[in-house]
């Protein structure tokens, strides 16, 4: 994934999460979370060996299906509720 769009990739997960929790947010709020998500993935993209973002990026595609579930989409979920919670 080009780093250019990174930003709508985070924008339109947002949008899907908020979605599915059946919850309407703000437009300020949506955007915020897209920011925390884009700084969320330069860091783990800047960390990982290519064929390290190639397992992740996958796993964060199958943790938008609610019935996934995997250790590394956990830490990834705890790691956002961290960031949400510092910001």
């Amino acid at each position: 994934m080009r780093w250019g769009s990174r930003s709508g990739y985070a924008l339109k997960t947002t949008r899907i999460q908020v979605r599915r929790s059946e919850r309407a947010l703000p437009l300020a709020e949506r955007r915020q979370l897209s920011a925390l998500s884009d700084g969320l993935a330069r860091q783990i993209a800047g960390s990982l060996s290519r064929e390290a973002g190639l397992y992740t990026t996958h796993e964060m595609m199958e943790a938008l299906d609610p019935n996934h579930d995997s250790e590394l989409a956990r830490s990834m979920m705890d790691e956002c509720a961290r960031l949400l919670d510092s910001d």
